[in-house]
């Protein structure tokens, strides 16, 4: 009985000690710290002092966590996320674009909003500085060939803003300058100027005013190259301003965890601004960082610097219009090398007409008769009058006539289209005073058509006298085809609207109108809210249609004198002219927006989506298209960042 309670205990004992090992332990009694990386472009004790607040205010948010600031370089930090070492990154616009496309990161979470004068900013720019005394650097376009000092090819602020406005200017970097790479921080630049080992620097908008205020620099040293007239923006910077830092995480980073760090940040300045670090305004709603992107596919920098790859499937999903266009245009070049082929036969009949012209027409008419029957193309004789003396049946055939005797004697001008008479009648009469002429014009045929030709004339003697003989061929598949590839080159294949190329040039007609009456026109950048779910949800068929039924309900709210076009996927940019003021403008972008936030029934489908418009007017904010489209999309992202579907003009937001 005793050796069985002995052995019941034993596994007793047994048992309780599996079950301990084997109990689930509570996770939050071993949680690591959260780990945040922060790109330092300045010296990294001084931008961990900086942002050590922040780690207070998330510790005093969510006090069972502890947060760790970790100022890194932009290798490490690439590393870093990488190795999956952080759980939150704080870096450039640019930077952060890299790391996602790469896969490392989720989308941002919030975007910094920063204190400067009193006043929040959540835009930055970058300023490109050259030393005061170097007389030899005055404008951008003086910059090529010079020597370059940037932190890193990387640095949004520090070269990829200056690069994308030198790149405007037809400086294309680094192959027409040399680049000198300090490294962080931005201090470096500013030192490499100043010491002459470089001609110009590119640093982040506030890091010359940083070191002013601690005592580093003298401002008179320097010059500030393409400075941009920013009335209300507190610092000197020589580029258009973008979205300032995205705050995200690493894709592998507990979804709870980011939800309840974007909620803390987004109540700091409300809730803790005593812990919110120096010169910190707060943090907003996450902005559009699709304009870097653009900015750097064109640049063709990391990460867009190399081409793609496609299977010949994916390259006809993508290009099957333009590859069926080009399949035309090739079978059009094809048909014109075959009529290229029929010029050795026109060369021949101009032959012909020369050595008729030497010789007395009796003496060949047999010659040129035959030619004349079996010549594919139209030859006729008009006399110095323009009577019809002769056609051969190829060009009866042109004309739609049975025979000669219905055209024989006829003046040739009651076959030509009358808007054509004036422009026929002076090369006639020049052909007959003995030069040699080509004109296109448009014929009526004796069958009511139309049809457009062209003609070599050149003057031949007969009988004592000089008459016009010309070589015509029909070019109305080929103008037809012209008119076709021009409305390619110009217009919006899905909506038909004007594309970027036909606007710009309509908008230049209107402001050298404007400029010289002394009037007022305003240009307005459209941009649709949550286009891009119903692409996703419904298919690009249903997407497309919506972006056609969006041109005409735009359309439907301008007047004919004004213009819109489709510049992006679900972009629109509109121009008023001749408008009394601002309100105005206003007022019909009032109305744009309105119409496009009424319900869309698309292929069986209720759909809403709304816009958000900005508008800029000349002159008051700009003087030219640059300056005013920059202007009008910032004032658009004005509108997003209030929440979607709504209208900002440029004056209340700058």
């Amino acid at each position: 009985m005793n050796s069985c309670c002995k052995w019941f205990n034993c596994l007793l004992i047994q048992l309780v000690f599996a079950a301990l090992i084997f109990l689930p332990v509570d996770s939050s009694c071993v949680d690591e710290p959260v780990k945040i990386g922060i790109l330092s472009f300045r010296p990294k004790p001084q931008t961990l002092a900086q942002w050590q607040p922040l780690a207070k205010a998330l510790k005093h948010a969510m006090p069972e966590r502890d947060f760790v600031i970790k100022p890194l370089t932009y290798p490490e930090l690439n590393k870093a996320v990488a190795e999956k070492q952080l759980d939150f990154v704080f870096t450039n616009p640019g930077h952060f674009v890299q790391l996602k496309v790469k896969g490392g990161l989720s989308a941002p979470l919030a975007t910094l909003a920063v204190d400067l004068g009193g006043r929040r900013f959540s835009v930055f720019g970058g300023s490109i500085l050259s030393r005061a005394g170097d007389a030899r650097i005055n404008t951008l376009k003086d910059i090529r060939g010079r020597t370059i000092a940037v932190p890193d090819t990387e640095s949004l602020g520090g070269y990829q803003m200056q690069a994308y406005e030198l790149f405007l200017t037809g400086i294309s970097l680094p192959k027409d300058a040399k680049l000198m790479i300090t490294g962080m921080p931005h201090d470096n630049v500013v030192k490499a100027v100043i010491d002459g080992r470089a001609d110009v620097g590119f640093v982040r908008s506030g890091v010359i005013e940083g070191m002013v205020r601690e005592g580093k620099l003298d401002l008179k040293q320097l010059k500030i190259l393409n400075l941009q007239n920013l009335p209300d923006f507190p610092y000197k910077v020589s580029t258009r301003l973008y979205p300032e830092w995205p705050f995200s995480a690493l894709v592998d980073t507990d979804e709870k965890l980011a939800r309840r760090v974007a909620a803390a940040l987004f109540t700091l300045e409300e809730s803790n601004a005593s812990f919110l670090p120096d010169g910190i305004h707060s943090f907003s709603v996450p902005a559009n960082y699709t304009p870097m992107e653009e900015m750097l596919r064109e640049l063709r920098f990391p990460p867009f610097d190399a081409a793609p790859s496609f299977t010949v499937w994916d390259i006809w999903e993508r290009y099957r219009w333009q590859i069926l266009a080009a399949l035309i245009a090739l079978t059009a070049i094809s048909l014109l090398g075959v009529r290229l082929m029929l010029t050795k036969r026109k060369l021949e009949a101009e032959k012909i007409i020369v050595s008729v012209q030497s010789q007395k027409l009796q003496e060949s008419e047999e010659h040129l008769r035959t030619i004349l029957d079996t010549e594919p193309e139209c030859i006729s004789i008009i006399d110095a009058d323009g009577m019809i003396i002769s056609m051969n049946p190829a060009g009866l055939s042109m004309i739609e006539a049975d025979s000669q005797e219905q055209v024989i004697g006829r003046s040739v001008f009651d076959m030509i289209a009358p808007e054509y008479h004036a422009a026929y009648k002076d090369m006639h009469e020049k052909v007959i005073a003995g030069n040699k002429m080509k004109l296109e014009f448009e014929v009526l045929s004796l069958k009511e058509g139309r049809r457009m030709l062209e003609t070599h004339a050149a003057p031949m003697y007969d009988r004592n006298r000089v008459v016009h003989i010309g070589v015509t061929r029909d070019i109305s598949e080929r103008k037809k085809l012209e008119k076709q590839l021009q409305q390619m080159a110009h217009y919006d294949m899905l909506t038909n609207l004007p594309n970027r190329t036909l606007f710009s040039d309509r908008f230049q007609q209107a402001l050298t109108l404007a400029k010289r009456n002394d009037k007022l026109l305003a240009i307005m950048f459209i941009d649709l809210d949550r286009f891009k779910p119903v692409n996703d949800t419904y298919g690009h068929r249903v997407g497309d249609l919506l972006l056609q039924e969006v041109a005409l309900r735009i359309k439907g709210c301008i007047r004919e004198s004004d213009t819109v076009a489709r510049v992006g996927g679900d972009e629109f940019i509109a121009l008023l002219q001749n408008i009394r003021g601002a309100q105005e403008a206003k007022a019909v972008a009032e109305k744009i927006r309105d119409t496009l936030y009424q319900p869309y029934n698309i292929s069986g489908h209720v759909l809403d989506i709304s816009s958000s418009i900005g508008i800029a007017v000349f002159p008051e904010n700009g003087k030219d298209e640059t300056e005013l489209s920059r202007n009008a999309d910032m004032a658009m992202y004005d509108a997003k960042k209030k929440g979607r579907n709504a209208v900002q003009l440029f004056q209340e937001t700058t």
